[in-house]
């Protein structure tokens, strides 16, 4: 199979997941955006990397899943860095950055990949829009999320996903079931 591009998250379920996927396309198309429907919408615990190490990964997601329970978080507002990405806040919860530090620690031990976050502080949110927006764009998406509000308050995270590049997106590839016993 060969060297594949991956990453780590948490996969949005079901209504989630088809509002968050509908308003992603809805600004994509009203920008001609494309980069950030590459991405499923999701919550982002290990950034994108390479390996040809598949069936270890698989292993090492799954013994990081088997070590928690699964928790909800609250979904706050929309949020933005900079000029350069339109977002969907979540909670900052200590289980959250719990799940990621199992994550981070077992990539390293187990198959020696560091998490690539650019050295930027950790701040879990959903990606609505990133990378390919100018002043114009960036404030009439800040206008349509003034009018759309969030049909959700919660999520619920019970799994944690592997996606893998394919072509030009993400496809979510596997899930595991957070399950402490």
């Amino acid at each position: 199979m060969g060297m594949q591009k991956y990453f780590i998250g948490y996969a949005l379920r079901e209504g989630a997941k088809q509002w968050v996927t509908d308003l992603k396309l809805q600004i994509a198309q009203a920008h001609k955006l494309a980069w950030s429907l590459q991405y499923p919408p999701h919550i982002t615990l290990f950034h994108p990397f390479e390996t040809d190490r598949h069936e270890e990964l698989g292993k090492t997601v799954s013994e990081v899943a088997s070590q928690l329970h699964p928790f909800s978080i609250k979904v706050l507002q929309y949020g933005h860095f900079e000029k350069e990405t339109w977002f969907i806040d979540v909670e900052q919860s200590d289980e959250l950055f719990e799940l990621k530090r199992g994550i981070v620690r077992s990539m390293e031990s187990s198959l020696g990949i560091k998490d690539n976050d650019k050295g930027f502080a950790t701040h879990f949110h959903i990606t609505l829009a990133h990378k390919e927006l100018n002043l114009e764009i960036f404030s009439d998406i800040g206008e349509l999320l003034e009018r759309t509000p969030l049909p959700f308050e919660q999520l619920t995270i019970d799994r944690i996903s592997i996606f893998r590049k394919e072509e030009s997106a993400y496809i979510e590839e596997k899930s595991f079931h957070l399950h402490k016993e």
